[in-house]
């Protein structure tokens, strides 16, 4: 069953609630019927939408069962109702002084029929005219006067039902000698007057209908009142309306009184009611008023810390006027809630017995409870989403009413007003007198409510400090500083933190114009420059969808399959399109770059050899970047590695455990690797070959050439530049080495009823398992880029990225026709695919030339240029092309006027002649709606923050805010080439400049790289930075997280593992044994802080005296970093160098698997021994 949320209120502080439990259950049983045979599609179902299935279950009622009330029941209810319209009637006319005596008379002869609902009418009717007379005697005591005086109240059942109301707030108010005997609840009097009034407006209108030729018009009734000898009500748009003057006025008043109620819970303030009415009061107002003042014997709603209290202690109250005493501040408006239920009620009852009574009327009694119910509903919800901001400590300790609403973090609290009003459209209206603003009460404006209210921590702290204190205080400490002090050691305590710049902090608003600054600062040329990066279109589906979308970026890593399934599917998708088009049996799901795949393919290929071969030869047409990580990464494994063109290559040393090529070429050559490979493998050597995605749509895959590993990039898959990264890069190879491969796996299985699944495959390959012995330290890796690189390919499918390949051919095709056309320059004579390369005179001529057109080339040397072309080439581009190597000289022909002499550049024993993406999947989602359907099919079956909090892994342990992600998409930081020209990217320069600085005061370091895409990257390369070669102990706890010993292991080192205490703690005793035996090797000590388990070691500063006094460095893992910024520092600590995940710490989106980002901070000893780079991007390239 489910319950309409209204029928659950919070707990109420007036009585009446109590009292009206009756009701309420009696409505809950009514509401439930017509619930019990529906599956509550919603928990949180709005009473609009609850009250038409109530009308077609009772439609199926009627019309599938016989009733069951006698004809006896049906005419003795006829005869009541005719009763008390009759008794009605003549309480109107003759008021109720008159009514026991015309109750005896023949003119009000009760039906001699016994019906129990008759009987409790007659005895509601006798009970109501008693209690009309009681409140009248008790208001002309009130105001001395003589009862005979008062004019009978039976006509107005709005002040009547107030009276009630405030007689249910206050007790005390009661007549005395009452009890619930004499007196009728008051939901069972408004449930009579509520039959009568009903039966009179069906009669009304039936003799309206009948009599509608005559001249004379219907009676018109108030509908809260029941009086027809006042004037309606016509104030209103929609014309007049079925209320009488007094009761539209009353109605006016409340609306107002409701919103000033509302606006004073805003501020936690309650709402009392003062009457200005009073002698004093009177002569101080004896000046004339302007007209339309109205302000005699009127009261006032103020705002006041407490409620007014009358000498006797009592609430004040007036009978006659509309005052809240502080209702406008429950969550539930009872008195709608109440006469809601006696209409839903009523209903009830008359749809079991009576429904052929009120057919007439029955959808409009029904459609009047259902807006009383659903305005109560309306209210609540108001009511609830007015929160009120803690005021300063100083008005705080100043009040003394209590606190009614506690702030919430799910609805926005905006600043407190700095003051308020009676009128809450005072503000709007000049100034008139002192008299005017006699109510309010004024306060100073401090300067905090004037500062900006989108400020980060209050939109995205996820705690309130209300909450901080409670889960203090269940941990025994008394707020959130103490716990800190207890938690964390004196010793390392950081007495304070200011940055050199962005000490204040930035708005959200600011951040998002400082970083439109920033990206302003970069130009963004059209880029040729190719070398592994090149512009591509991003389909706004996948961009919008998938990258855009906290769904797919905000996912962990899919440790847990069964909230995985969606991601994991993408990700086969992208181990299919890999395999596919390498022609290789088995891929892994993403690398880091193409760089560091080819340094783990070398290590592989070390692997596969057992370490007895020590040479790597990389060939000299490979793009530089990967040329040089292959170069660092091979100190670690003791590996030689030579550089050579590929005819120069010599294996008969028999020392050569592999060899690198690239196909197509850095500089664009295509060349056959057949034969070459032959050779390598008659030697004894694996060939590793690097490639391009989209290249290989075209020419003959790698595996068919027979090569043992391929790697890449699949970047110009729909993944934007980004001035480098992130980019999801692959490895390929066969299955005879899958267990050597290094990354993630997706693999088919099946669950636990049998069906098919996905899930991580051969897991016993990674270093969170085999910590030293692992294939590699790589654990998070490009999971989200892969994702839209498969979808990418999912979009296009087959046919359409063979058109994308065959166009940029075709174009880079004319470019060179056009270049021989000139007759000033040397085109290259090999087969190409994308790249032309070029012989000409001055290349800083030609390339200036055409900087000035907003292209950027790459240069080789002074006399070699290459043109590298992509999708987002058009064949204007390519006249600008023609124009800066012309240098000035006239151009007679265009690029579209060559394309009938474009012939292609590949010759036939390299072009592919096997299918690719042959799977359903990459040939059913090519329109925008059909791949939308899938990728939300995928995301609906995952996990992310949009759901919940992850309970795996500290990588959630941060708040990807849109705010923070915006920039990530903006074209102006997208679409620049990583080896543009410095002074291009200018905007990128600022921001890491600022970056390195911020991070160096958390972290207490001297200099940052921000080089390393990833925590292990960062990991290898902080380890690599010392310069004592000799010094290779590493000393690691086995509580170490399982990427410190397979970082250590890859820079080659020596691995000494020392225990832990009874709680966890590294034991300082076999550490100092292990650093004193090997103090003269010793290298690092790596140690991860607080610890994993997430404690606060005392002997930190121990630890790192011991290493240091050894000659060691102290290494610390990132990883807990959230636990120290502002409170202490690895610097501060004693640490020589440390890595950051920022997909940890900071916002960077963890997307599942990646990317991620590990710059290393270090010491200024370690600085010199940091990362660089290869490429001159002083133009040579």
């Amino acid at each position: 069953m489910m319950t309409p949320v209204y029928l659950n209120p919070p707990p109420s502080p007036f009585s009446h609630v109590e009292q009206a439990n009756d009701q309420e259950q009696r409505l809950k049983l009514f509401i439930s019927s017509s619930y019990t045979n529906q599956a509550a599609a919603s928990s949180c179902s709005s009473l609009i939408s609850s009250f038409p299935t109530f009308f077609d279950s009772f439609e199926d009622q009627r019309a599938g069962s016989s009733s069951t009330t006698t004809t006896t029941t049906t005419l003795g209810h006829d005869q009541s109702l005719l009763y008390h319209h009759k008794a009605d009637k003549h309480i109107r006319d003759c008021g109720t002084r008159t009514y026991d005596q015309a109750s005896k008379s023949s003119s009000l002869v009760q039906p001699h029929v016994v019906d129990v609902i008759g009987n409790k009418d007659h005895r509601l009717m006798s009970a109501y005219a008693d209690h009309e007379r009681e409140i009248n005697g008790r208001g002309g005591e009130e105001e001395g006067k003589s009862n005979n005086n008062i004019r009978p109240r039976a006509v107005k059942w709005m002040s009547s039902k107030m009276g009630l109301m405030q007689e249910m707030t206050n007790p005390d108010l009661a007549p005395a000698g009452t009890t619930g005997n004499h007196i009728p609840a008051a939901a069972e009097i408004a449930e009579h007057k509520f039959r009568v009034f009903q039966y009179q407006e069906n009669s009304d209108e039936t003799s309206f209908s009948r009599n509608n030729n005559k001249t004379t018009p219907a009676v018109r009734v108030c509908s809260d009142c029941n009086t027809n000898t006042t004037p309606l009500w016509r104030s209103g748009p929609r014309g007049p309306k079925s209320l009488c003057n007094a009761c539209g006025i009353r109605q006016r008043k409340a609306r107002k009184a409701m919103a000033e109620a509302a606006a004073a819970a805003a501020n936690g303030f309650v709402v009392g009611a003062t009457d200005t009415s009073s002698a004093k009061g009177k002569v101080a107002n004896k000046e004339k008023k302007p007209r339309g003042s109205h302000s005699k014997n009127k009261s006032k709603l103020i705002v006041t810390d407490t409620p007014s209290v009358s000498p006797n202690n009592k609430i004040n109250s007036n009978n006659n006027k509309i005052c809240f005493k502080g209702l406008g501040f429950q969550r539930v408006f009872p008195q709608d809630v109440a006469e809601a239920a006696i209409l839903l009620m009523e209903l009830s009852s008359l749809q079991k017995s009576h429904y052929t009574l009120l057919t007439s009327s029955f959808s409009a009694s029904m459609e009047r409870a259902r807006r009383l119910a659903n305005r109560a509903f309306v209210k609540r919800l108001v009511s609830e989403a007015k929160q009120f901001r803690q005021n300063e400590s100083s008005v705080l300790s100043s009040s003394t009413s209590p606190v009614l609403y506690a702030p919430s973090r799910y609805v926005s609290s905006l600043s407190p007003c700095s003051f308020t009003r009676s009128n809450p459209r005072s503000d709007s209206l000049p100034s008139r007198n002192a008299s005017h603003n006699a109510g309010f009460q004024t306060r100073s404006i401090s300067v905090d409510a004037l500062k900006s209210s989108d400020t980060f921590p209050r939109r995205h702290n996820s705690a309130t400090p209300e909450e901080q204190i409670k889960m203090a205080e269940l941990c025994g400490f008394d707020g959130l500083d103490s716990l800190i002090d207890a938690t964390v050691p004196k010793s390392i305590r950081l007495e304070s933190m200011k940055f050199p710049k962005f000490d204040e902090g930035l708005t959200e608003s600011q951040m998002l114009e400082h970083m439109k600054n920033l990206a302003s600062k970069n130009q963004i040329f059209k880029s040729f420059i190719g070398m592994g990066y090149y512009n591509t279109h991003v389909p706004p589906v996948i961009l919008r969808n998938i990258m855009e979308n906290p769904a797919w970026y905000t996912q962990y890593t899919p440790y847990q399959a069964e909230i995985s399934q969606g991601r994991l599917e993408s990700l086969l998708n992208f181990q299919t399109l890999i395999t596919d088009l390498t022609g290789l049996p088995m891929s892994n799901a993403s690398l880091l770059d193409e760089g560091t795949a080819a340094a783990e393919a070398m290590a592989m290929c070390n692997n596969i050899q057992k370490g007895k071969k020590k040479t790597f030869v990389i060939a000299n047409n490979c793009h530089p970047q990967t040329i040089d990580i292959c170069k660092t990464r091979a100190d670690g494994f003791d590996l030689k590695v030579v550089s050579a063109d590929l005819k120069d290559v010599d294996y008969s040393s028999g020392d050569v455990c592999g060899v690198l090529v690239q196909y197509p070429g850095t500089e664009g050559e295509v060349l056959d690797y057949g034969e070459f490979i032959k050779n390598a493998h008659a030697n004894g050597v694996k060939v590793v070959m690097a490639t391009d995605l989209l290249a290989l749509t075209v020419l003959k895959p790698p595996g068919e050439f027979g090569a043992d590993i391929v790697v890449g990039s699949a970047q110009r898959f729909g993944v934007p530049m980004g001035y480098g990264g992130p980019h999801a890069a692959f490895l390929a190879t066969s299955q005879e080495y899958k267990r050597m491969m290094p990354g993630r796996i997706i693999g088919v299985s099946v669950d636990s009823s049998g069906k098919p699944a996905l899930r991580m495959a051969m897991q016993t390959r990674e270093q969170h398992i085999r910590r030293d012995k692992a294939t590699s330290n790589i654990c998070t890796a490009q999971a989200l880029l892969a994702n839209m690189a498969a979808m990418y390919a999912v979009y296009h499918g087959p046919e359409g990225l063979k058109t994308i390949s065959q166009r940029v051919h075709g174009l880079a095709g004319a470019f060179a026709v056009g270049l021989k056309k000139l007759g000033t320059v040397e085109v290259q004579s090999l087969p190409f695919f994308d790249t032309v390369k070029v012989k000409v005179a001055d290349a800083h001529a030609i390339s200036d030339a055409a900087n000035k057109l907003g292209l950027n080339l790459r240069l080789v040397d002074s006399s070699t240029i290459t043109v590298s072309f992509d999708e987002t080439t058009t064949l204007e581009d390519v006249d600008k092309l023609f124009k800066a190597f012309a240098l000035g000289k006239p151009v007679p022909f265009t690029a579209a006027s060559l394309a009938p002499e474009v012939q292609p550049a590949i010759p036939s024993g390299l072009t592919r002649e096997s299918t690719f993406l042959t799977h359903p999947i990459f040939n059913s989602y090519h329109t925008e709606h059909e791949l939308l359907r899938y990728i939300h099919k995928l995301q609906s079956k995952d996990l992310s923050l949009c759901h919940s909090m992850i309970p795996l892994g500290s990588c959630t342990m941060k708040l990807n805010a849109t705010t923070e992600m915006m920039p990530v998409t903006w074209p102006s930081f997208t679409d620049i080439h990583p080896f543009a020209p410095t002074e291009q990217a200018e905007g990128y320069q600022e921001m890491f400049r600022d970056l390195g600085d911020l991070l160096c005061t958390i972290t207490g370091f001297d200099s940052f790289s921000l080089q390393p895409n990833a925590g292990a990257a960062g990991e290898y390369a902080g380890l690599m930075a010392r310069g004592d070669r000799h010094r290779n102990v590493c000393i690691i706890p086995v509580s170490a997280h399982g990427t410190n010993p397979a970082s250590a292991a890859m820079c080659g080192m020596k691995i000494v593992t020392i225990g832990t205490d009874a709680k966890g703690n590294i034991n300082i005793e076999e550490l100092k044994k292990a650093a004193e035996a090997n103090k003269d090797n010793l290298s690092a000590f790596m140690v991860t802080y607080p610890s994993t388990h997430g404690v606060y070691e005392e002997g930190i500063d121990e630890i790192c005296k011991i290493i240091h006094d050894n000659g060691g460095q102290v290494y610390m893992d990132g990883a807990n970093m959230n636990a120290q910024v502002g409170l202490t520092s690895p610097g501060w600590i004693g640490a020589d160098v440390c890595h950051l995940n920022l997909h940890k710490t900071f916002c960077i989106p963890h997307g599942g698997g990646g990317p991620g980002m590990g710059p290393i901070g270090v010491k200024k000893h370690l600085a010199p021994f940091l990362p660089s780079h290869p490429v001159d991007l002083a133009h040579k390239l």
